[in-house]
């Protein structure tokens, strides 16, 4: 509410005499009152602080999801935001003193102030001020709708949500000169530094934690693996041959240019020492007039192919995305076959794509997908027994084989940390359901940081099966010192211990 009122004038008349004194003088003035239109919110509350700090994943809270789901109610309001999320909808639906948008000529507009964690308190200037909205865009329901930008609120924090009129000043002499008033140009609060209880509302926006992304940073200087070929002619009933300490552990068997499936068409084992520790051993003898040729990636580097074999036994369908755990689909919406890689392949790198032995033309039979990496598309037709082999560079420092005790591992999100307020955790487990934690490390945020590394100290004999994943902990508090809590975890990714040598010792 906002009292106006024009300058006071005498009105009593000298009736011309001059030098009389004038004993009972009359005035008079123009006075207003300004009658603020009532509004609540959706999308935002009050500020509500329990005595007992809660847990949003334990405790009752009012959550939003930036998915569109929703949480249960009860404490101040919080909106979950995931990586994709670009806007936040807040709802203003006014309730009385309606009338004097009309009388007045009022717009309505709002200005979001971020709460300052260092003052604890929150202060000008606003992080976004919206335009003007008039009151005949909404008139007819008495609500609106409007849809913040979140890259204007820089985000992680809490809100502060103040609504503001502009409006002509009631008096009669303003009204004539086109005075305007607006209410924000003069702003306080009762809490928190500009908080008002009665008029302001308040929430707290926070990313949920991103999924670390394995970088394709070069570990310890390597240089980035190139795929190589090393054909053989064989002698006539040949079976087993010898790989080099170079080849790694997963690459691509080609007979007379068909490719072969692992653990179908031949087998690999290891020894211990020498040169050629790799054994493959065909299921069927060869001959002086075929041609037997390994495809792999040179293991000088740290980088290593990935070999994934599709004995396709059935083929879901349904609509894009709807493939959950199965690595081979018919999308309904697109109708195309669709095949999913098991690890998240390097960007910029191509495939070697077989099925039934017949390598397909990358960008001309099959095309990876833009919103999904792991999943590559089918112009042509899969069907049920075929086998499908994909192999590909991964994105992670380490696959395949590992030859280091205290492997560096790095990682990178896509959105830096504005707080110190969360960690990542380096975990190596000897199943792939990360239960059996075998070495951890942990690293803190930092401040605008996007990448990040850790090493773990591991050890075992040749052959030793063991995985390795990122951990992300993300922990908010409030001003309330309600925790807001999330959790995301990267790939894992299956490795073997090559060498011996991991386990030297003075």
């Amino acid at each position: 509410m906002n009292y106006f009122e024009d300058k006071i004038y005498i009105q009593t008349a000298h009736q011309g005499v001059r030098n009389k004194d004038i004993l009972n003088v009359n005035t008079s003035s123009d006075f207003c009152v300004f009658e603020s239109p009532i509004y609540t919110m959706s999308g935002a509350s009050k500020i509500i602080c329990s005595d007992t700090p809660l847990d949003i994943y334990s405790d009752v809270y009012s959550i939003e999801y930036g998915d569109g789901t929703s949480g249960t109610t009860g404490a101040s309001y919080v909106f979950i935001s995931s990586p994709t999320t670009k806007t936040k909808d807040i709802t203003f639906e006014f309730t009385g003193n309606t009338e004097s948008f009309t009388k007045t000529n009022a717009t309505f507009k709002y200005e979001i102030y971020k709460y300052d964690n260092n003052q604890g308190l929150f202060h000008s200037p606003p992080q976004y001020r919206s335009d003007e909205v008039e009151w005949s865009s909404f008139s007819g329901t008495s609500a609106f709708t409007a849809s913040i930008p979140l890259s204007t609120l820089n985000i992680d924090g809490e809100y502060l949500i103040k609504g503001n009129f502009v409006h002509d000043v009631c008096t009669e002499y303003a009204n004539r000169l086109g005075y305007k008033y607006d209410t924000s140009s003069f702003v306080n609060g009762k809490e928190y530094g500009l908080y008002n209880p009665s008029s302001d509302y308040y929430m707290a926006i926070i990313q949920e934690a991103e999924t670390p992304l394995f970088s394709n940073v070069i570990v310890d200087g390597g240089t980035i693996g190139a795929i190589k070929q090393y054909s053989v002619i064989p002698t006539d009933g040949q079976t087993v041959f010898f790989l080099s300490s170079n080849v790694g552990l997963d690459f691509v068997v080609t007979l007379n240019g068909l490719t072969l499936a692992i653990d179908e068409d031949y087998g690999v084992t290891q020894q211990t020492g020498g040169t050629k520790p790799y054994i493959v051993t065909m299921s069927a003898e060869t001959y002086s007039t075929d041609i037997v040729s390994f495809i792999y990636v040179t293991s000088d580097s740290d980088v290593r192919m990935v070999t994934d074999t599709i004995d396709i036994t059935s083929i879901p369908s349904g609509p894009t995305d709807g493939e959950g755990n199965s690595n081979v689909y018919y999308n309904t919406t697109t109708s195309k076959y669709e095949v999913f890689t098991s690890l998240e392949p390097r960007v910029g790198n191509d495939f070697i794509l077989m099925v039934n032995g017949a390598t397909l033309a990358f960008g001309i039979d099959y095309f990876q997908s833009i919103s999904n990496p792991k999943r590559l598309i089918f112009e042509g037709t899969i069907l049920v027994g075929d086998i499908i082999v994909i192999g590909y560079n991964a994105n992670a420092p380490y696959v395949g084989s590992i030859d280091t005790s205290t492997p560096t591992i790095y990682w990178y999100i896509n959105k830096a940390p504005q707080l110190v307020n969360g960690e990542f955790i380096l975990e190596f487990a000897t199943d792939e359901g990360m239960v059996d934690i075998v070495s951890s490390s942990t690293v803190e945020y930092v401040v605008d940081n996007l990448n990040y590394n850790g090493s773990s100290t591991i050890s075992g004999s040749v052959g030793t099966q063991l995985y390795y994943r990122v951990t992300n902990n993300k922990n908010y508090v409030t001003l309330c010192g309600d925790i807001i809590q999330s959790t995301a975890y990267s790939e894992t990714i299956p490795v073997k211990i090559a060498t011996n040598s991991i386990n030297s010792y003075w």
